[in-house]
């Protein structure tokens, strides 16, 4: 009976061990492949992944620099701006503000402040928190979810203002449309109808309990952080370059406004997998994570590899392969990021890259590289070697698009019936905000609308000036102007008045 015991022993740590084996040897493939990926497509600067099943992580890797400027190497403690995946946090921090009956998720919003004081308050009729939250609210308001995330600094009038008259209600039924209105709106009921600010309500309730101490949502206190720059790699050198967007403390918004290290989200997925327990501690109800990853709205379409079904609170639902899975991605001027695990595997990875363009397409085939090696015995490589030769296929399209465009535009010259430096002024937009146009010392016109300033180019229009306010997407600003200066612009189909020579 003791031998039989010993050998059923042995037995089982030599599974063990082969598990554990099989498994390093897995990782160093993928490690291998994101570095074979990082070394062909030299757009990409830097990039973070983790890998993490049951309770633990299973691989971590950082891959390049931070900033191409500096060439500072990515660690595991640098911080990159995860834009949408802050819906994840955000929606978990509702969930957690209603178990404490802090908060409603059924609450009618035509009920709560500011909605309840507004002129128009029966738009809002019938919408609960919960709609805001999965996006099925059928509300649309274009100017407020382009201030809160590009825009200038709003005072509280004039963001009331753009919640009372330039929301509409486009749909009676509560059908699923993906935007950040409803996070926004959320954000603005927290701090008008419970005195909340949705930032230092994060801190305190959520990451300072779990100790993620390189995540926040406090632009001051990113400021103090080792943190990864923006970078897009459109041109000719096909090289990462500084974004011309940068991030401002009233642009950290509710809907995509946190940083986050790759060992911090690493974390936040080990939480969400194990329902509240991290490091071998419970921080939380598992009923706050069922209740969030649970399907409540309906969606179709694919995101990379995955095939959405729904959306829950804060994640996408769907299926990768036969699997079923939980995700969201987020994206910005020079950030891409990408959360998913599988619930029947509690396997999940997390991808952080410091550039736009083309970080979200290598970003998600890593990811598919990822699940496919892990859970197979044999990854047929015939099968990824042609997904990355299609990917290098499109790289190469919108590069040499992108540069057809630039050969395009080479022979413009500025056409103007007035000196070009009496365009510049200050001008104004209810919407919109300031737009600010400026003349420097190089002889070269510099506009500036909300967090990005740029070099602006001829047009192929009399009296306009070309700018790319996002990165890689251009657009004229057209001048209205009399016999001396601009006396208004317009740009994206809003007028901006003068408000300062």
């Amino acid at each position: 009976m003791k031998k039989i015991f010993i050998t059923a022993i042995w037995l089982i740590n030599s599974l063990l061990y082969l598990s554990v084996s099989n498994a390093t040897n897995k990782t160093e493939e993928i490690d291998l492949f994101i570095k074979e990926r990082m070394n062909q497509f030299t757009e990409i600067p830097g990039l973070a992944i983790a890998i993490v099943q049951g309770d633990k992580k299973i691989f971590q890797g950082t891959y390049g620099i931070a900033n191409q400027i500096s060439k500072e190497k990515l660690t595991p403690d640098t911080s990159f701006y995860i834009a949408s995946v802050t819906k994840s946090y955000m929606a978990l921090l509702a969930t957690l503000l209603d178990e404490q009956d802090k908060l409603s998720l059924d609450k009618n919003i035509s009920e709560l402040a500011p909605i309840k004081s507004l002129k128009n308050r029966k738009i809002f009729d019938g919408i609960t928190v919960r709609d805001l939250i999965t996006h099925q609210s059928g509300l649309r308001n274009a100017a407020i979810t382009w201030r809160f995330a590009s825009g200038d600094s709003m005072t509280r009038d004039e963001m009331i203002n753009l919640l009372e008259n330039n929301t509409s209600h486009e749909s009676t039924t509560k059908s699923f449309r993906y935007d950040n209105l409803g996070y926004n709106i959320l954000e603005i009921i927290l701090r008008e109808e419970f005195k909340l600010n949705w930032k230092r309500a994060l801190e305190e309730e959520l990451l300072d309990v779990i100790g993620l101490n390189e995540t926040t949502g406090l632009w001051k206190k990113a400021q103090t952080m080792t943190l990864a720059a923006p970078h897009v790699a459109i041109n000719d050198q096909r090289s990462p370059e500084i974004s011309n967007a940068t991030k401002t403390e009233s642009t950290f918004h509710s809907a995509g406004g946190m940083v986050s290290s790759i060992t911090d989200m690493a974390d936040w997925l080990l939480l969400n997998i194990n329902k509240g327990k991290l490091r071998g501690k419970n921080y939380f109800p598992a009923s706050m994570f069922e209740r969030s990853h649970q399907q409540l709205a309906e969606t179709r379409g694919n995101t990379g590899p995955f095939k959405n079904s729904g959306y829950a609170m804060g994640w996408f639902t769907g299926h990768l392969g036969e699997e079923d899975a939980l995700y969201h991605n987020g994206g910005y001027d020079g950030f891409f990021s990408h959360v998913s695990w599988l619930p029947k595997h509690n396997l999940g990875v997390v991808i952080l890259v410091n550039e736009s363009h083309f970080g979200d397409n290598i970003g998600l085939l890593i990811a598919d590289y990822v699940y496919s090696t892990l859970l197979n015995e044999m990854v047929d490589e015939s099968i990824f070697e042609n997904k990355v030769s299609d990917l290098q296929k499109k790289v190469d399209g919108i590069q040499t698009a992108f540069r057809q465009d630039r050969e395009r535009r080479k022979s413009r010259t500025w056409k103007s019936s007035i000196p070009i430096s009496s365009w510049a002024g200050k001008f104004y937009n209810k919407q919109m905000g300031e737009l600010e146009i400026t003349y420097n010392t190089e002889n070269e016109l510099v506009a500036k609308l909300g967090i990005s300033e740029v070099v602006a180019t001829p047009s192929s229009l009399e009296d306009a000036l070309r700018v790319e306010f996002r990165d890689g997407n251009g657009e004229d600003v057209i001048v209205i102007h009399d016999t001396h200066q601009a006396s208004a612009v317009v740009y994206s189909g809003k007028v901006f008045y003068r408000i300062e020579s």
